[in-house]
C-alpha cells in the first residue's frame, strides 16, 4: 500500500530536507516545489528509492503567470505503480531563465517527440 498525501510529504522532507521548497497537500493530493538545480537528484531519487518507486512519470506540463515573478512553473505527475501513490512535483521557472532539466534519461514519457 501506498502513503498518503501527509505521509508522503513527511517523507520527501525527511529524505531532501531544505532542497524541499514547499509542499502542500489538497483533497488527498501530495504537491512538492523543488529547485531546478536540485531536481535531477530529486527525480533519480524518487524513481529509485524502494519507499518512493515511482516508476511512471504520467505527463508533464506548465502555467504561465502573466504578471508574476517567476513567470512560469513547470508541473510533473509522478505515480508509483507498485505502491499506488501519487505526487505532483513543480519547478518555478523565471521567465528571463525559462529551461529546466530534461527527464528523458529517468522517463522516456518526459519525451515529446
Amino acid at each position: 500500500m501506498g502513503l498518503s498525501a501527509g505521509e508522503l510529504l513527511a517523507r520527501l522532507r525527511e529524505v531532501f530536507g531544505e532542497r524541499i521548497i514547499d509542499t502542500h497537500e489538497h483533497c488527498g493530493d501530495a504537491t512538492a516545489v523543488i529547485g531546478r538545480d536540485d531536481a535531477l537528484v530529486i527525480f533519480e531519487t524518487l524513481r529509485d528509492r524502494p519507499d518512493f518507486a515511482f516508476s511512471m512519470l504520467v505527463d508533464v506540463t506548465a502555467v504561465d503567470y502573466l504578471g508574476e515573478t517567476p513567470r512560469f512553473e513547470v508541473v510533473y505527475h509522478l505515480h508509483s505503480l507498485s505502491l499506488n501513490h501519487r505526487l505532483r512535483v513543480k519547478i518555478r521557472v523565471p521567465e528571463d531563465e525559462p529551461w529546466v532539466h530534461s527527464l528523458v534519461g529517468l522517463w522516456k514519457a518526459a519525451n515529446w517527440v
